[in-house]
């Protein structure tokens, strides 16, 4: 599915920007957005600085006709900061820390415009919103946002598969097994069936 493939580029992209030292910190995780990071939201933010992308669907664009369509691929890329010091320690970052607002202009520049060699259009980066409260975020001490981002693809229908329907004989006899109950005695517990044929 084109969706994954785009979302694992740019995974791997951020990784190796990452390892390259391109960005001037290094980022603890580049993943696929976990189901349960609500659930366990305290061992993810052990992880922080960390990148995270999701595939949240696609708009409808146009049909092209003979089966294809043209489609607006959608996705979050959720980046996320932590700190024990302070919430602007969170946000802005200090010596040695990278804050939250680094991270969500940094990251989209990275791929934006990008294809990755895949079947699909340049990417463009969408709106960027806080995913918690101000409150929130002090209390897990963390800052968190999202951003979104989309390209355009064609998705194809499957080509026609060929539906053989194997060779069916003459239907002439059939034979019967009639389950007798054993009080009854012996019998003749079989019957064969000739049906009569059309010339």
């Amino acid at each position: 599915m084109i969706a994954g493939q785009v979302e694992n580029a740019v995974i791997e992209h951020l990784e190796a920007a990452s390892a390259a030292n391109v960005l001037g910190y290094v980022l603890k995780e580049v993943d696929s957005l976990p189901t349960d990071v609500d659930a366990n939201f305290a061992a993810y933010i052990r992880k922080m600085p960390a990148a995270w992308t999701v595939w949240t669907g696609w708009r409808m664009l146009d049909d092209l006709g003979d089966g294809e369509t043209k489609v607006e691929l959608r996705f979050n890329l959720v980046v996320g900061a932590s700190s024990q010091r302070n919430e602007r320690a969170q946000r802005h970052g200090v010596e040695g820390e990278v804050g939250a607002y680094q991270l969500a202009l940094d990251l989209p520049s990275l791929i934006m415009g990008q294809t990755f060699g895949l079947p699909i259009s340049e990417i463009s980066i969408g709106d960027c919103s806080s995913l918690f409260s101000p409150g929130t975020q002090a209390q897990l001490k963390a800052s968190l946002f999202g951003i979104a981002f989309s390209c355009q693809a064609e998705l194809a229908r499957f080509a026609p598969y060929p539906l053989v329907n194997p060779a069916v004989g003459r239907f002439e006899t059939f034979s019967i097994g009639w389950d007798i109950p054993p009080h009854l005695g012996e019998a003749d517990l079989g019957q064969t069936i000739t049906l009569e044929q059309d010339d």
